[in-house]
C-alpha cells in the first residue's frame, strides 16, 4: 500500500469514526427532547456523509480531485437538533397578512417575519404558496424563523411562479443542502429576484453544494446579491464571475438615462450581437457639447 492510499484509508477511518459519534450524540439528545426530531435520512444531501465524501474524495467522477472542505464536522456542533415544532393557529395579525397577499395588495411591498419563532414552519409554507401569484410584493424576509427543508421547497415552489419578488432572506434558519439546491435550482426559472440571502444556516452545507450551487447559478442571468459565505475558493470565484456578469448585463439592458440643469441628454443603447452601440443626443440652449462616458 503506497502511502496515499495509507493516507486516504487514515483519513476514511477517522471520518467514519466521527460518524458514529455524531449519531450517538444525536441519539441521546432525541432520548432527551420532548420534541420529535426530524429526520435527515431520506434526504439527497445528508450533511454527515456529505462531508466524509468530501474529505475522502468520494464525490465526483474518477479522477476529480476536489478540494476538501475547510470546516471540520464535530459532535459538538449538532448538541441541538431543531425539532417539529407544536401546530399553532394562524393569529389574526398573519391570517390579515395573508389576504392581502392573497388579493394581491400593491401597497404591500415588504412581508417581514424576521425572527418570528412563534410561527410554525406550516405558516411559513401557507406564506410561500400565498406569493406564488402575487405581483406586489418584491421583498420577503424570513430569517431566524426556524425554516428547514419543507419551507425551503416551499419557497422553491414559489420561485418557479413568482414574477415579483426581488430580495429574499432566509438567513439563520435550519435549512440543509437539499432545500438551498432547490431554492437555487428554481432560479433558472426565475427573471426577478435580484437579491438572495441564506448564510448561517445551522447544517453545514459541505464543499459538494458549494459546487452545485455555483454549476446550478450560470442557467440565472439577473441574480445580482447573493448573501452565503462560500467556504471552497472555487465556487466563490465562479459565483462572484457569475453575479458580476448578470450585473453587465443588466447594465446593457437598461442603459443609462440623465438629465442636465442646461438641457436634455438622451442616450439610447442598442445591442447588436456582442456590439454596443450608443447614440448620444445633445440638446443645449447654447449648443454646447457634452461627453459621457459609460461604466
Amino acid at each position: 500500500m503506497n502511502p496515499e492510499e495509507k493516507n486516504k484509508c487514515q483519513r476514511k477511518e477517522v471520518a467514519e469514526r466521527n460518524i458514529k459519534e455524531i449519531a450517538t450524540e444525536r441519539k441521546r439528545v432525541k432520548e432527551d427532547s420532548d420534541e420529535g426530531v426530524a429526520s435527515d435520512e431520506d434526504e439527497s444531501y445528508n450533511v454527515d456523509h456529505l462531508q466524509v465524501k468530501n474529505e475522502i474524495g468520494l464525490e465526483g467522477d474518477v479522477g476529480d480531485k476536489r478540494a476538501p472542505s475547510t470546516t471540520r464536522t464535530t459532535s459538538s456542533e449538532f448538541e441541538f437538533v431543531p425539532g417539529e415544532r407544536q401546530k399553532t393557529e394562524i393569529g389574526p395579525v398573519l391570517e390579515a397578512l395573508l389576504e392581502n397577499i392573497r388579493q394581491n395588495n400593491a401597497e404591500l411591498t415588504d412581508v417581514n417575519l424576521n425572527n418570528k419563532e412563534n410561527v410554525s414552519t406550516e405558516t411559513l409554507v401557507v406564506f410561500a404558496q400565498a406569493l406564488c401569484n402575487n405581483t406586489a410584493v418584491s421583498c420577503w424576509s424570513l430569517a431566524n424563523t426556524r425554516a428547514d427543508d419543507r419551507v425551503a421547497l416551499a419557497v422553491a415552489a414559489m420561485l418557479r411562479q413568482n414574477k415579483g419578488l426581488r430580495t429574499l432572506n432566509v438567513e439563520s434558519n435550519f435549512i440543509g443542502g437539499r432545500g438551498i439546491i432547490a431554492i437555487v435550482s428554481a432560479l433558472r426559472y426565475n427573471d426577478t429576484l435580484i437579491e438572495l440571502r441564506f448564510h448561517n444556516q445551522r447544517h453545514i452545507l459541505g464543499g459538494r453544494v458549494e459546487m452545485d450551487m455555483a454549476r446550478l447559478l450560470r442557467d440565472n442571468s439577473t441574480l445580482l446579491r447573493l448573501g452565503y459565505h462560500f467556504e471552497l475558493a472555487g465556487p466563490r470565484m465562479t459565483t462572484a464571475s457569475l453575479l458580476s456578469r448578470n450585473l453587465d448585463r443588466q447594465r446593457q439592458v437598461e442603459g443609462v438615462y440623465s438629465k442636465h440643469t442646461n438641457g436634455e441628454t438622451r442616450l439610447s443603447l442598442n445591442l447588436h450581437g456582442f456590439h454596443n452601440f450608443c447614440d448620444v443626443h445633445a440638446q443645449t440652449e447654447q449648443n454646447e457639447s457634452h461627453s459621457f462616458q459609460l461604466d
